[in-house]
């Protein structure tokens, strides 16, 4: 039985007709950039027929991640917030508003937790804003956003066979 070979180097992702950009090349998209409540759909196209359209390094495959027009969604303030265990948050605010012919979007989110061991917390925080104007057929449009994560890798475990390993941590 053959296995399908699978790789993230061949694979790019775009927000809109913007490519999703990664602090190092060959690494990981950092999906946690992009707000939740801005995306419409997500489209996917497997294997090499991406590289036609996106080039190159799309041989592996597109991810094109859709965001709403602003246009086409009411006024509208949405806020969520959630809770979990080991301290876990996360909260999101997003707005839109249409005059006119210009529109105005803001996002924000912000996800942390406690981690289950020492030196494990997570705290991520993202902020977008967008200004778009429709001029005729079409619209310009400036972004503006900001990202920062952290996430602590735990340090090295005792263990033995008196202690509660569980308990311990």
């Amino acid at each position: 039985m053959t296995r399908p070979a699978v790789s993230t180097a061949n694979v790019v992702a775009y927000c809109g007709a913007t490519p999703v950009l990664c602090d190092v090349d060959l690494a990981g998209v950092d999906f946690g950039s992009i707000p939740r409540t801005s995306i419409e759909r997500i489209e996917i196209t497997r294997g090499n027929s991406g590289a036609v359209l996106y080039g190159d390094g799309a041989v592996g495959g597109v991810i094109n991640i859709v965001t709403r027009n602003p246009f086409n969604e009411p006024t509208a303030v949405r806020v969520d917030a959630g809770a979990g265990s080991l301290r876990a948050g996360e909260g999101a605010f997003s707005a839109n508003r249409v005059v006119g012919d210009i529109a105005v979007l803001a996002h924000a989110a912000a996800v942390g937790s406690a981690g289950y061991r020492a030196n494990n917390e997570l705290r991520q925080r993202s902020l977008v804003g967008e200004l778009r104007r429709a001029i005729g057929g079409g619209e310009v449009y400036a972004t503006l956003s900001a990202d920062t994560q952290h996430l602590g890798l735990p340090g090295p475990r005792r263990v033995s066979a008196t202690v509660d390993e569980v308990a311990s941590d």
